[in-house]
């Protein structure tokens, strides 16, 4: 595992080849990390470049060293981080997206997404370098994704925009159809409603194009996120209960959690309560805790049911939970949805004026982000408190 600084100083021919070695060692590694662990049936993120380790690991050798992937993932955190960067200065940027692709889903939230992004960038130019330019532009796709993760709206929404371009332009289908969902996605969130549904109508039908089962679960998801927010509760749950059939058949448990998360938070915007609870106790239970990203979103939703249900102390403390876990993530956009949480609950106390100005930041950073729908939302629940003398404008309540 040691060996380019064993030979750091020995003839270069001889660091070139240890350093492959090693490179090809840490993706045989990394492989069968990745296809033990929970990442491997994910509804969001490209799947991993293909791949084959040309490597000296016996069988044995390879299940005994990740026998505990995650664990050994994060041991050896640098160590992988440091062969990717030298895999790009050596020009082996189709290897060095390979390991990135394997070990991202494990370390984005452990050595930052800052980090990430910078590898995506290194991975992107050396594959520009290189004249591959379907490389360079899933690098440049991963790499606005991490953005997207960061709450970083406005920034995303334009990188992605480019990268459907190009997809489309270089045949990319796969590809394409991922973009087209995460575009849905932003659209969604920059409040342009009517252009997300026609952009999420179109990731279904390459999903269905290309008979992909994950595709298809986010494209179904997204849109019916979209369907909800337009008040078309039905369509919304008939899409959001497909995605979920989907995930449940095909998907990991994280993003099983993430689809039952999304219909939680659609039921909840409804006032259909029963559903909300129900789908949200489902997608705590499914996620492992080793997904702090996944478990965050879902302690914000929690805490906003939660006081819906009329818990307003357990509901401040779950949204206060989630915002210090989004700020230690580096979720801008999450940790804003968390003081809206917090408003909601601190207006059920009793306390109006501590709510309003806490609404009022979370707006104002919102917009910044380029989440423009949420940020509305922020301004319209602190108007409506201050004109009704402190509660909660709430939706009649309805069921399925």
């Amino acid at each position: 595992m040691y060996a380019r600084e064993l030979l750091a100083g020995d003839d270069p021919a001889h660091v070139h080849a240890a350093e492959r070695r090693l490179l090809e060692a840490l993706l045989a590694l990394a492989h069968v990390c990745y296809h033990t662990g929970d990442a491997t049936a994910t509804v969001d993120g490209l799947r991993p470049t293909p791949y084959e380790a040309q490597h000296t690991l016996s069988e044995s050798q390879l299940r005994e060293l990740s026998r505990a992937p995650q664990q050994w993932l994060l041991a050896e955190h640098r160590q992988l981080l440091e062969a990717i960067e030298r895999a790009c200065a050596r020009g082996w940027h189709t290897e060095a997206a390979a390991l990135l692709d394997l070990v991202t889903d494990y370390l984005d939230v452990y050595v930052g997404r800052g980090k990430v992004i910078r590898l995506h960038t290194l991975i992107r130019d050396a594959a520009l370098a290189a004249g591959n330019e379907g490389a360079a532009w899933r690098a440049e796709y991963d790499r606005n994704h991490q953005r997207l993760s960061q709450g970083l709206l406005a920034e995303a929404t334009a990188g992605i925009q480019q990268c459907m371009e190009a997809f489309e332009r270089l045949e990319m289908p796969y590809e394409l159809a991922h973009a087209l969902g995460a575009l849905g996605f932003c659209l969604y969130h920059a409040g342009e409603l009517e252009e997300a549904v026609a952009t999420c109508r179109r990731a279904v039908e390459a999903a269905e194009h290309l008979r992909d089962d994950l595709l298809m679960a986010a494209a179904l998801r997204d849109l019916g996120s979209v369907l909800g927010t337009l008040d078309r509760y039905a369509e919304a749950v008939d899409h959001l209960n497909r995605a979920t059939a989907l995930v449940r058949r095909h998907g990991s448990r994280t993003s099983t959690a993430n689809v039952l998360g999304r219909l939680a938070g659609v039921a909840l915007q409804h006032g259909d309560l029963s559903t909300a609870r129900s789908a949200v106790d489902e997608a705590i239970k499914v996620l492992h805790s080793d997904d702090p990203y996944g478990t965050t979103w879902l302690l914000c939703l929690e805490a906003r049911i939660t006081v819906a249900e009329g818990h307003p102390e357990e509901a401040l403390r779950l949204a206060t939970r989630a915002g210090s876990c989004f700020m230690e993530l580096g979720d801008q956009r999450g940790e804003n949805l968390a003081r809206i949480a917090e408003g909601e609950a601190l207006i059920a106390l009793g306390r109006p004026d501590d709510a309003a100005s806490l609404l009022e930041a979370a707006a104002s950073a919102l917009e910044g982000l380029g989440a423009d729908l949420m940020a509305g939302h922020a301004r319209q629940l602190r108007s409506q408190v201050e004109a009704d003398g402190g509660s909660i404008p709430r939706p009649p309540a309805r069921s399925r």
